[in-house]
Parts: structure tokens; C-alpha cells; sequence
């Protein structure tokens, strides 16, 4: 019985170690005045993620963003050229703000 309690004890204080741990660091990020900022390369993999997230097919997605089906399933897929238009567009419908940087 004791070594149960034990036990117990040693997992809950571990636990406890890893939630502080991660309310520090969800603190720190909160406080951070860095954008998320995300390579152009990881784009297709954020699209699928976000889309859905928000539970939307890529007909939906396509349609509200005012361009094609098979112009947003291109843009999921590594080595789409989505015209800047096309990509703020499809950002506005995901929440997404586009940022550009000079090298």
C-alpha cells in the first residue's frame, strides 16, 4: 500500500513539474511581441492544418476565397506558384495574416 501512495505521489509531482513548466512557457509566448512566423516552404502543410481546423473541404475553401478548387488543392501541394492575390485571399478565409520580409 505505501509504496502505491508512493508511486502516486511521484507521478502527481512530476505532473506538476511538467504543467508549470508548460504555463511558463505559455507565458513567455503570450508576452512575446514576435509574430508566429512560419517559412514559405512549411506553406502546404499550415493550408491543410488550418483549413482543417476550421473544418473546411477545399471546395468550401476554394469557393470563399473566390478561386478555384484545383487552384487551392495545387496550393496544399509543394511547388505551387499562387499568384500574391490568390494567397492573401486564401489567408483571409484561414485567419491567416501573410507576412514578407527582405532578405
Amino acid at each position: 500500500m505505501t509504496n502505491s501512495l508512493q508511486t502516486k505521489q511521484s507521478i502527481k509531482q512530476a505532473l506538476d513539474q511538467q504543467i508549470s513548466a508548460l504555463a511558463a512557457l505559455s507565458q513567455r509566448v503570450e508576452r512575446s511581441n514576435l509574430p508566429d512566423l512560419t517559412a514559405l516552404d512549411d506553406l502546404p502543410a499550415v493550408l491543410v492544418a488550418r483549413r482543417r481546423a476550421m473544418g473546411l473541404s477545399v471546395p468550401d475553401l476554394a469557393e470563399l476565397a473566390s478561386i478555384s478548387a484545383n487552384t487551392y488543392r495545387a496550393m496544399e501541394r509543394e511547388g505551387a506558384n499562387p499568384s500574391l492575390q490568390t494567397l492573401m485571399a486564401v489567408c483571409a478565409v484561414l485567419n491567416l495574416k501573410l507576412w514578407i520580409e527582405s532578405a
